[in-house]
């Protein structure tokens, strides 16, 4: 009796006309231009805006300890923005090279009437050359925020470095591929199929109160239907039986339309290490 013939199955469906001679790239997906352009995008518009927002008040700083002089001056008035703040704006004049400046800094509550007691006698500190950017000495009421929302920036833009270079990476070694790469033929497995259940009415009420983001995305990934396929292929290098499991989002698929057992697959292959499913 002779075996039954089985339609190639694809993983990825657009590679059909990358078969056909049709493309001159296989369609990855997951790895594409337009995906490395927007890491791209995210990661080099955040890198500006922590440079526009972190840079001056470092810079700033830094000027003030490397060429600042120390003087004193006086309170020249004290004010809250709103009610029931744990800061207030103290004002402060003092004179330098003969001229007369005024400047306003942020000042932790408690240490508001230390300042007041000082009276004449506050000490200030200014940047040689430039009088205008000044501060109270010891009162930076800034330097914990400052601190904090540097370290937060710096591992926030480490994340999207990462993930940059690793799909740079994976764009990389899937244009090898494409480019270097031999399709040699595999057959299924397995090839198995789910959706996940639907969070019950309470706990998607618990995740609406606490992130409405995490229950869009948690909907999101319960729509869809994700298929499991494990292959095997002999390799043209060494002679080998390799087998490999890939999973893909088809949510045109149903369990009764996945391939069955010895359903044909074509295999991009480069080496025993660098190869993937069609």
């Amino acid at each position: 009796m002779a075996e039954q013939q089985h339609a190639l199955f694809l993983l990825h469906p657009g590679n059909l006309q990358y078969l056909k001679k049709q493309i001159p790239r296989p369609a990855f997906p997951e790895s594409g231009k337009y995906s490395l352009i927007a890491f791209g995008i995210i990661f080099f518009t955040s890198l500006i805006i922590f440079l526009v927002i972190a840079v001056p008040p470092w810079k700033r700083q830094l000027d003030l300890k490397r060429s600042g002089v120390d003087t004193v001056g006086y309170v020249s008035g004290i004010g809250f923005e709103e009610r029931d703040v744990e800061w207030m704006n103290v004002r402060y004049t003092f004179e330098a090279n003969g001229q007369t400046y005024e400047d306003e800094q942020r000042v932790d509550l408690d240490d508001t009437p230390a300042l007041v007691e000082v009276d004449e006698n506050l000490p200030i500190r200014y940047v040689r050359g430039n009088p205008e950017v000044s501060e109270i000495s010891g009162f930076d009421y800034n330097a914990s925020f400052r601190t904090g929302a540097t370290i937060g920036g710096v591992i926030w833009l480490s994340i999207w470095l990462i993930a940059l270079i690793f799909h740079i990476e994976r764009y990389d070694q899937n244009s090898q591929l494409a480019s270097k790469g031999t399709t040699v033929k595999g057959v299924v497995v397995e090839c198995v199929g789910n959706k996940p259940e639907r969070d019950s009415g309470i706990f998607q009420a618990v995740q609406i109160f606490f992130s409405g983001w995490f229950w869009v995305m948690r909907r999101r990934e319960q729509s869809q239907f994700t298929v499991y396929l494990r292959y095997k292929f002999t390799s043209p290098e060494s002679g080998k039986e390799i087998v490999k499991r890939e999973k893909r989002v088809r949510n045109e698929l149903t369990p009764r339309s996945l391939p069955a057992p010895g359903t044909p697959v074509a295999i991009l292959y480069r080496s025993d290490k660098h190869f993937k499913v069609l």
